[in-house]
């Protein structure tokens, strides 16, 4: 077993902790923030998803399948629960799937890579790909709550959020330096 399965242990936001947010949000009348963090938590857990699964998907041993396996599990479960608590408001802040092909957001322009054939990516690639991705996130969500009130739900939404996503950086920055 490598170092990248041992370091496995869930973070997971599930169903009832994301409704607990969102009724103590409509308690304090602060849905609009709620559902403006809550699409944007649901997106950058979904573009997160995406990237560890390319990593999964050119992994080179059955532990680094395995290990993340349970990553893209754990994002599952929590893109699941924060798209199940979006309301009509928050679900029109979702891009549409065509729009999420086209252009994805970036807090920083990613310069044009070049690949040598339009096939995969090798394994340390996606992993380097995925690293990127998650750093991008979090920071992101972290800049999206830093201006909320501490006690505001929407930022404790957006602190676990980008707490799941760093948890997920540094496992697979761990990998990349045992891998080096």
């Amino acid at each position: 077993m490598t170092g990248f399965a041992r370091c496995m242990d869930v973070s997971t936001l599930f169903d009832d902790d994301v409704r607990d947010l969102a009724a103590h949000a409509a308690h304090r009348g602060s849905v609009i923030a709620f559902q403006s963090t809550l699409a944007a938590a649901a997106q950058a857990v979904q573009h997160a998803l995406a990237q560890e699964e390319a990593v999964g998907e050119a992994a080179l041993s059955l532990a680094h399948r395995d290990a993340l396996r349970y990553m893209t599990t754990e994002l599952r479960v929590t893109r699941s629960a924060l798209e199940s608590a979006l309301d009509g408001q928050g679900r029109r802040l979702m891009p549409t799937r065509e729009a999420r092909k086209k252009r994805p957001f970036r807090l920083r322009p990613r310069a044009p890579r070049r690949r040598e054939a339009p096939q995969r990516l090798s394994w340390f690639g996606s992993l380097a790909d995925a690293i990127e991705v998650l750093d991008e996130e979090a920071e992101r969500m972290g800049a999206l709550v830093s201006g909320q009130p501490p006690e505001a739900p929407s930022r404790a939404l957006g602190t676990a959020t980008a707490h799941l996503l760093r948890d997920h950086h540094a496992k697979l920055v761990a990998e990349a330096a045992r891998a080096t």
